[in-house]
């Protein structure tokens, strides 16, 4: 099931579902903001992701529950507390190791970004080098520089 939505980014975010719970998202270019959904989705759950979206597209943020239990202790600490940068903000990769109580531990926080598993739901975008530098991305970094430019502010 393909959905489009009237505004936002032009990438396509895949929700790959199995027995119900969300497995993985993935992000590609495309021509207009869409979400594919893959599997058999639990109705609760989609319904929150979709409305997510909507949000996003409205240039506004919306923290939603995700299943974050099977990885490492740090990495569900750094991703919970990734999910709190606010639409249109950016934090450093030291910024996010001091609040996952680990101040040297930005490498690990890299990481931790890079295998997120629900990219754009947890904005791991939205992590920038200490110069204020995109740094990395798991994706193409086009799509990172389309994505914070999306939400910067309207200044």
């Amino acid at each position: 099931m393909t959905i489009s939505f009237s505004q936002g980014p032009s990438i396509c975010i895949s929700l790959q579902f199995e027995d119900l719970k969300l497995q993985r998202t993935y992000l590609s270019f495309s021509k207009k903001f869409e979400c594919k959904i893959v599997g058999d989705a639990h109705p609760a759950l989609s319904s929150q992701l979709l409305d997510f979206l909507e949000e996003y597209g409205r240039k506004r943020s919306k923290e939603i529950d995700l299943p974050l239990e099977s990885l490492p202790p740090f990495r569900q600490k750094v991703l919970k507390n990734l999910q709190k940068v606010p639409f249109g903000e950016v934090m450093t990769y030291g910024e996010l190791a001091l609040m996952a109580d680990n101040p040297r531990a930005a490498r690990a926080v890299g990481s931790a970004c890079h295998y997120n598993p629900y990219p754009l739901f947890i904005p791991c975008h939205r992590v920038v080098a200490s110069g204020g530098k995109p740094g990395g991305f798991a994706y193409d970094m086009k799509m990172k520089i389309l994505l914070l430019d999306f939400e910067k502010p309207l200044n």
